[in-house]
């Protein structure tokens, strides 16, 4: 008997919503987003599979590669209390619970590093107030981002720490002195803030109106060897106010001390400049000086008995106010004080004696030892900056009168290439009704104010408008291309801008819903026939819209009709879904739709005998 089977090939179109297992790839974040993190901090990694509900997928994390946390309900997975360790690549991948259809998302580096908890930067430039003046702190971490600080100030009579509360900035300006410190910390809200070590702490002194002068009780035009000298440190101006007093005599210098009196008796090694200095004697930071200048010279008396000189030591002291010229070291700062500078910006060194008038003195710059300007004014700067101007710098003064010279500290100054901004962005799409935050930095480096700029393909770029602040964080509601670059300077002066950043694309979600329909409710297509799809965006009738069309065969493509017809075949089956796009706006679109799923079965067609 022979047998023949009849098999019919089929395709049944179910016009099931189903999610689409490709068509948008899952999108790992970190939360925070900064890198490098450090030892000690927490991280949660969040798989978004763009696709359905968060309950409709099973989650799991891969980390270099292989499994590190098999698949769980959880989205989220959070590392605490961070090790070098954990540095690596990591991947999730979701498995939608129905269809089984699995995505993964693209890798994200998380980079702990392996240096020790990091330690927050106190900088400054003078460290010294003048009358009526402030100086300006800098407190840093490098190189990270996210950090918010804390200042501290104490003095040396009291371990009381006053916390100074200047909401988390990274400069303060400050008029008191003391000893400063601070610290950086960051954190997620809800958990505990990740702390720096503190920094170095800086000593800042202040110089107050009242003048320091140096008197004798006696004015005896010469005085004898063995003779007593009383000299008295006058605040003026300072009558009823209480005063510690500091003597320094040539080759030795005392103790603070309540007594305004300082009695010595005359000898030969007393000849050179005393100083007094005083001081609140409730504030060990506040001070003026002042000096005096003592010369002995030898007269000798020849009385001629016999074969016997008598030598009589005189000793002059000369009531002149003459200027220290070894009291106090000179000091040199540079304007701007921050470091690196670089090509192109300009600097201007400023010589201190610390003694007299700035026209009682002649000055010289070196540069590692070689002078750059001869003994001229005290002020010195640099235009358009090149790495050959950096160096170890020094001053020296040579006083007109005494021709006394010393010299001050050394400033390194150090000039690199011109710096480019760098722009970062945690998420990089704005769901509906939210925000983004971007952040601009130049590192490693101070003193910058930031430039924020936005455009599309369709206009030209402009400036966005911010605050007057430092503006390196920016809360964006709006679509678009944004860049960043730095710039410093001003007052007076061009201001100096870097390169500007890598432009970075944000998109947001629009609250219209896209849906996908089929136009002929056919429970079976076969080979050949014509299937119409249309992409409808709920409330958006009056709107002209770009649609974009994924399918298991082709990639995203863009059309400006909502009906996307095409002929069945057999590899043809799979997910289709649908997003619209504000023809007017290349950055706005809907979310995904649901999936329509074409699912295809075979039946074959073949003869027993």
């Amino acid at each position: 008997m022979r047998h023949t089977f009849l098999c019919v090939l089929l395709l049944t179109l179910l016009d099931t919503l189903l999610y689409c297992g490709h068509a948008q790839d899952a999108v790992l974040t970190t939360d925070p987003y900064w890198s490098p993190l450090f030892t000690g901090e927490s991280v949660t990694f969040i798989c978004d599979m763009k696709e359905g509900g968060v309950t409709d997928w099973d989650y799991k994390f891969n980390k270099d590669g292989g499994e590190f946390t098999p698949y769980n309900i959880d989205q989220r997975y959070t590392l605490n209390s961070l090790s070098p360790g954990h540095s690596g690549e990591y991947q999730c991948c979701g498995s939608h619970k129905r269809s089984r259809q699995t995505k993964c998302s693209k890798i994200v580096t998380l980079t702990v590093s392996a240096s020790d908890k990091p330690k927050a930067t106190l900088t400054s430039g003078p460290t010294t107030i003048p009358v009526g003046g402030r100086v300006t702190l800098t407190c840093s971490v490098e190189p990270s981002a996210g950090w918010k600080y804390e200042w501290f100030r104490r003095s040396t009579d009291t371990s009381e720490v006053q916390a100074i509360n200047d909401g988390g900035n990274g400069v303060i300006s400050v008029s008191q002195g003391g000893i400063y410190w601070c610290i950086g910390g960051r954190g997620r809200r809800g958990e505990p803030v990740y702390y720096t070590d503190h920094s170095d702490p800086v000593t800042i002194e202040i110089i107050i109106s009242n003048k320091t002068v140096v008197t004798r009780q006696h004015n005896w035009p010469q005085i004898f060897r063995g003779e007593k000298i009383t000299l008295t440190c006058e605040v003026q101006g300072g009558e009823d106010t209480e005063w510690k007093y500091e003597w320094r005599k040539p080759r030795s210098s005392t103790h603070w001390t309540d007594n305004k009196y300082w009695t010595f008796t005359a000898s030969e090694s007393s000849s050179g400049d005393y100083m007094c200095r005083s001081r609140l004697r409730d504030d060990s930071y506040s001070s003026q000086s002042g000096c005096l200048s003592v010369r002995t010279t030898e007269s000798v008396l020849d009385v001629r008995m016999g074969q016997t000189f008598l030598s009589v030591l005189l000793l002059t002291l000369t009531s002149v106010f003459l200027y220290c010229g070894h009291a106090q070291d000179a000091v040199l700062t540079t304007n701007p004080y921050w470091s690196p500078l670089f090509i192109g910006e300009s600097v201007t060194f400023t010589c201190d004696m610390k003694e007299g008038g700035d026209t009682d003195w002649d000055y010289k710059f070196n540069r590692s030892d070689q002078q750059v300007l001869a003994y001229e004014t005290q002020v010195y700067r640099l235009n358009r900056l090149s790495t050959n101007d950096s160096g170890e710098y020094q001053c020296c003064g040579r006083h007109r009168i005494s021709n006394d010279t010393k010299c001050s500290n050394t400033v390194s100054l150090t000039v690199s290439d011109k710096p480019r901004a760098t722009l970062t962005s945690g998420p990089t799409t704005i769901p509906v009704g939210g925000r983004v935050t971007l952040t601009c930095s130049v590192e490693p480096s101070a003193g910058w104010k930031y430039e924020w700029f936005k455009r599309s393909t369709d206009t030209s770029e402009y400036q966005v408008r911010t605050n007057d602040g430092e503006n390196r964080f920016i809360s964006v509601s709006q679509a678009g291309i944004y860049r960043c670059r730095g710039g410093r300077g001003g007052r007076g002066e061009s201001v100096y801008y870097t390169y500007h950043s890598d432009p970075v694309t944000i998109e947001i979600i629009i609250s219209n819903k896209a849906v996908v329909t089929r136009q002929h409710n056919w429970p079976q297509i076969f080979r050949g026939e014509n299937i119409t799809l249309t992409c409808e965006v709920q409330g958006g009738e009056d709107t002209e819209w770009i649609y974009g069309w994924k399918s298991p065969w082709s990639s995203i493509q863009w059309t400006n009709n909502k009906n996307w017809t095409f002929t069945v075949y057999v590899p043809r089956g799979g997910d289709y879904n649908c997003k619209g796009r504000r023809r007017d706006d290349s950055y706005s679109s809907t979310e995904w739709s649901k999936a329509i799923t074409f699912s295809v079965s075979f039946v074959v067609l073949y003869t027993c005998t």
